[in-house]
């Protein structure tokens, strides 16, 4: 996902698993995020509950200071939301 402000997780097959938003602040249009490796199987570290990992790298725009939000969001699951402060 480069340039964009929505894009989808897919599986294997080519069904959709979930969905990402990112709102870059104003003038940021060079970012990128993308998956580090197919996800897995894991445990959560304190509840113990079976979970998903997916692995992702941010990389936000280098000429351009600011809060980016990122959306990451599970068909029939969770949301993750991760903050960005570029200085």
């Amino acid at each position: 996902m480069k340039n964009l402000t929505h894009g989808r997780l897919v599986k294997s097959n080519g069904s959709t698993a979930g969905q990402v938003w990112i709102s870059p602040p104003p003038g940021a249009s060079d970012y990128m995020l993308k998956t580090e490796g197919p996800s897995m199987a894991g445990t959560a570290f304190l509840s113990g509950v079976e979970v998903g990992i997916l692995m992702t790298k941010f990389t936000p725009d280098p000429n351009v200071l600011g809060d980016y939000t990122i959306e990451i969001k599970m068909n029939n699951g969770n949301t993750q939301y991760l903050y960005v402060e570029v200085k």
